[in-house]
């Protein structure tokens, strides 16, 4: 039987559960839906799943303002992250795969709320250097 979970503008996230342990997820207002066809999941990973893929049509639909915490180290040692707003869903899209083309290290992009953003503190450590001034230049410690 399908669980209607959540409704916004005329939008509903619907979880239907079959007997063959398949769940389908619909996003959508009456017979147009967007459908994700998800097998072999608990209900608590179901339910993540939901909400991720609730949470980017609501951004499609609102053009709302999206936070993330970028994190990263670069080639030299370098550990940076900071907080970012992004006018919409599709500029966050769309810078991400920019910075991710020039990354010369891992760089991670994590979702947050506004909240997290007013709250969240750049920082900025050179790794490095610190080994150098440590007498250890050809050694560095992260963490």
């Amino acid at each position: 039987m399908p669980t209607i979970i959540k409704r916004f503008k005329g939008l509903r996230l619907i979880i239907a559960e079959y007997e063959t342990n398949q769940y389908v997820i619909a996003i959508g207002a009456g017979k147009k839906n967007i459908t994700f066809n998800i097998k072999w999941y608990t209900k608590r990973q179901l339910k993540r799943i939901a909400a991720r893929k609730w949470e980017r049509v609501v951004d499609v639909v609102t053009r709302r303002s999206v936070y993330f915490y970028q994190s990263g180290t670069d080639c030299d040692g370098v550990s940076s992250g900071n907080g970012i707003k992004y006018k919409n869903i599709f500029a966050a899209e769309r810078e991400q795969e920019s910075d991710y083309e020039w990354a010369d290290g891992p760089l991670y992009f994590s979702r947050i709320t506004k909240a997290e953003y007013e709250k969240s503190e750049s920082h900025y450590r050179d790794y490095g250097m610190e080994a150098h001034e440590d007498g250890h230049s050809h050694v560095r410690y992260h963490g």
